[in-house]
């Protein structure tokens, strides 16, 4: 039912059978049902999955959450690769924006709206690659619910939720896509760990008894066949064929049952079953598209390696005796195409036409054999006779053929090919192309910049005694922060004990189908977001929701087999005509039993979905710009001179490029180091004259913040910081592009890390910062007195109150004798719903609460924000309260677009 009958303990059966063999009773169905029985359960996983992420569409209701005729999108990622399908900044080209680009042509609508609407679909063909993992292993119905369930995980729900079109949502795909075709084709060869052991412990008795030959590797079934009718205890379950025999021996653990590790198959017949020529096609084809994963995310030169090493690793220690070196052999068309590409491809197809040359004795025979047969019937077929032009053209075919068996050279590269020291060397060109320094190289500097919470040093100084120490931003970035292992469980899935489920029935996987070590990596990178953050869980939800909802479907089939099985061995004859229909309904009726299953999965999917679903309509993250952010960026495209360059906070980089279509001083992929500081000093200064000698400093370096610090040491780069803050130097000269600056309400919000960036020292190495607070809890005001009330408190005195509203700005400063506190309000957002008490304390809602934590600045909240005098008189605030010619800032810069809360100064 929920997978193939009569399994074996360890090991399920194979993903396929040769023909003429199938799993014991189990009648065979005809290939429409199966084919409209999987297309079934494929709409079924994609419906699921896709439909429960659109729950949360009506909160984009919202006319705040749209500009023009489109979308505002919800995370900064998005918008480099909606940029990059309008052919802007370096995002154009890529596989994401071309993506986008082609599907935005195809339906007549903006690009923005395809992000928009791509993640749920993502996800839903995520589900379908874990439900063909499920149904390649046995367990198709199992399938169904472990890819909804870990495509709902909240690892990776969270960052795939609608507007939230970026490499995660392909990443993981690929990652489980990657070793989805070899290891469904090595699955039936291999053993199980028990087997493995068995095998070792037992070896030289169960040789004795097998009666298989060792020097040929054949097997003698006739003999094992009887000695099993003999001795079977119970004359029910003994085979009754040679076919049956097979079919409960051979096949039931993949390999013979006697002796453990070999196949009771000849050689030819492995390399016919092992290597047909659609599955060559198939690993070859598999190889490639691993091979342009490359091209999608950095990650996938480290996958594509591993990928490539576990196929040998897999075949030395659990490949059949006899086959080892013929799987090698086919492995290899996988390996090549997935290391060298389309070369690689062609290599490979190369190899395999050899490798699937018959031998020059026979081909000759075997042709005539085929022709002599085939002639007679054609003489019967009805309908329209072949033409004589492709009749000729078949002829031609088939005498070239032949006479390419038959060529000596082809011979010799067939047995030069298939000698058995050839397939050694060529997996030792395989090895030697996976040991790429780069790639290696790569890779330990990715983690060191993840792990790294202290300082960058900048690569171009040039003084390495006193070398320039830039601050961090990794310990800013959400994505980033490292999580505990507690908390880990719940990215998983929001109940811990079902977590530990799952590692157990991974484990258990592992023994039983060592093709799952597939997955291990991934297992692996969702433990280092205890070192590198929490993004990367959710890699490890596939491996672990498949391998419970496999072992699930295990017991399933056994309560459900045994259980009718003893009803009908005990009970008899009382039960026999209740057994006889229902299993005339569930077993004969092939289709039947699958709608029933599928029944079952469908709800069972359900209700495991059930904790996720029931938060999304209070976690729904929202746009993480502002609809008046984006206005101000979009003047920026359509009132300034094409060779522009916007100053903006990183985070808004990406954004920028999209509405604006102006390059940037910092973006998404450019916020390390000087690209880092040099827009945190402009926006931490008090002083608008030196951050408009920063700004054309930088212009006179060609808008590279890298070659403002060239050459440098720190003490040289804090004496550069002095020097343009000297009001007794002269000012520096315009050049002949402009730069505009932005400041935002939403960048007020992000100020507590853009102080301490831009208030770094370089000699000292640290940062003075300044003190800013966004309030969580309700607070009431009065402008007449300019106090400060909170629940159960006494009024606190503020030294001036600002408040934004959507006409104007209200302002109000009161003279204080002692240091006070200035605060902002935002009154028109809309105060933040509380959540349910049923959901307040469950574990993905803390989850949720973490992932949001103070970053998403456009989710609907009260704004509240206190901050002293530091922080109140930096230029970020200054330009936002100020008014148009306001003196401080008059002579430096020039407003240019104003809507409350977005600003475009000119840098004059």
């Amino acid at each position: 039912m929920f997978g193939w009958s009569r399994r074996c303990f360890f090991l399920p059966p194979p993903f396929f059978l040769p023909t003429g063999i199938s799993v014991a009773n189990m009648p065979p169905a005809s290939k429409l049902k199966q084919r409209g029985v999987l297309l079934l359960c494929i709409l079924t996983t994609f419906c699921l999955a896709a439909g429960l992420r659109l729950l949360e569409q009506p909160y984009w209701e919202n006319p705040a959450y749209t500009l023009a005729n489109e979308y505002l999108l919800a995370t900064h990622d998005a918008y480099h690769w909606i940029a990059g399908a309008e052919g802007f900044e370096f995002g154009a080209g890529h596989p994401m924006s071309e993506l986008v680009r082609i599907l935005a042509a195809m339906l007549h609508t903006p690009p923005a709206n395809v992000g928009f609407w791509f993640p749920p679909f993502m996800g839903g063909v995520l589900a379908v690659a874990i439900f063909i993992w499920g149904w390649g292993l046995g367990y198709p119905f199992g399938g169904i619910c472990a890819g909804v369930i870990a495509s709902l995980s909240p690892g990776f729900f969270a960052r795939t939720l609608l507007g939230y079109y970026d490499t995660d949502l392909v990443v993981l795909l690929f990652a489980v896509l990657l070793g989805l075709v070899p290891a469904l084709w090595l699955t039936p060869w291999l053993a199980s760990v028990p087997d493995v052991l068995l095998g070792i412990f037992h070896r030289r008795k169960m040789r004795t008894s097998a009666g298989c030959s060792v020097q040929t590797g054949a097997s003698r079934p006739e003999e094992s066949f009887s000695e099993l009718q003999h001795e079977a205890v119970d004359k029910e379950l003994a085979p009754t064929s040679r076919e049956e025999y097979l079919t409960k021996t051979v096949w039931r653990f993949g390999t013979a049952q006697s002796p453990i590790g070999q196949l009771c198959m000849t050689t030819k017949e492995m390399q016919q079953a092992m290597l047909p020529w659609s599955t060559l096609l198939l690993l070859m084809g598999a190889g490639f598209f691993g091979y342009t994963m490359q091209s999608w995310h950095s990650l996938f030169p480290y996958l594509v390696r591993f990928s490539a090493l576990v196929m040998p690793m897999l075949i030395w220690l659990f490949g059949p005796r006899g086959g080892r070196r013929i799987l090698l052999r086919g492995s290899a068309c996988h390996a090549l195409p997935l290391l060298l590409g389309l070369p690689g491809a062609g290599i490979a197809l190369i190899y395999a036409v050899f490798l699937t040359l018959p031998e020059e004795e026979s081909a000759p025979c075997r042709l005539q054999a085929k022709a002599s047969t085939t002639e007679p019937l054609r003489e019967k077929q009805e309908g329209p006779v072949m033409p004589a032009a492709a009749q000729s053209i078949r002829e031609v075919c088939r005498k070239l053929w032949t006479a390419f068996i038959i060529h000596p050279l082809a011979q010799q590269m067939r047995c030069l090919v298939w000698n058995r020291y050839s397939v050694y060397l060529v997996w030792g060109g395989i090895l030697f192309l996976c040991a790429d320094a780069d790639v290696f190289r790569n890779m330990l500097n990715s983690f060191s910049a993840y792990v790294s919470r202290g300082g960058d040093m900048a690569t171009q100084s040039a003084v390495m005694d006193d070398p320039i120490i830039f601050p961090s931003v990794s310990q800013s970035i959400i994505e980033v922060q490292t999580i505990n292992l507690s908390d880990l469980f719940i990215y998983f899935y929001p109940n811990e004990q079902f977590t530990a489920l799952c590692f157990l029935a991974l484990a258990y996987r592992v023994i039983v189908t060592p093709a799952f070590i597939w997955f291990i990596p991934l297992v692996a990178l969702s433990f280092l977001s205890l070192k590198m953050g929490g993004r990367m869980t959710m890699f490890g939800a596939p491996a672990l929701l498949l391998a419970f909802c496999m072992a699930c479907g295990f017991w399933f089939e056994q309560i459900y087999c045994h259980l009718l099985y003893g009803i009908r061995r005990f009970f008899r004859p009382a039960a026999s005509a209740a057994y006889t229909i229902w299993t005339s309904f569930t077993v004969q009726r092939g289709l039947a039993s699958s709608l029933l299953c599928l029944l079952i999965a469908t709800g069972s999917t359900l209700m495991l979905a059930w904790p996720v679903i029931a938060l999304i309509p209070d976690y729904t993250q929202g746009p993480i710009i502002s609809r008046e952010h984006a206005e101000a960026l979009r003047y920026i495209q359509y009132n300034t001179p094409q060779n522009s360059v916007v100053w903006n906070w990183w985070d808004w980089g990406y954004a920028t490029h999209h509405f604006s279509h102006r390059p940037t001083i910092a973006d998404g992929a450019r916020h390390g180091g000087p690209s880092l500081f040099l827009p945190a000093a402009v926006y931490t200064t008090a002083d608008a004259r030196f951050a408009r000698q920063l700004i054309k400093y930088t212009a006179l370096k060609g808008n590279d913040p890298g070659d403002v610090f060239e050459g440098l040491s720190a003490a040289g780069a804090q004496q550069l910081m002095v020097e343009l803050g000297d009001k007794n130097k002269p000012l520096i000269e315009s050049t002949k592009d402009k730069q505009y600056l932005v400041v935002s309400f939403e960048l007020m919000r992000l100020g507590l890390w853009v102080t301490r960036y831009g208030s770094w020292n370089f000699i000292k190495k640290r940062e003075a910062g300044a003190l800013m607070s966004n309030i969580t809890v309700a607070l009431e005001y009065n402008l007449d007195t300019g106090e400060i009330l909170a629940q159960a408190s006494k009024p606190v005195p503020a030294a001036s109150i600002d408040i934004f509203t959507p006409k104007n700005l209200i302002r109000n400063k009161y003279q204080r004798s002692s240091a006070a506190y200035h605060f902002v309000f935002n009154p028109q957002s809309v105060e933040e719903v509380a959540l349910r008490e049923d959901v307040r304390d469950m574990p993905l809602a803390k989850f949720w609460e973490w992932q949001r934590g103070e970053f998403n600045f456009t989710a609907p909240i009260n704004d509240k924000m206190a901050m002293d005098d530091v922080f109140y008189n930096t230029l970020m605030v200054q330009l936002m309260l100020c008014g148009p010619d306001d003196p401080r800032f008059a002579p430096y810069f020039r407003l240019v677009y104003d809507n409350v809360y977005a600003r475009v100064y000119e840098v004059l």
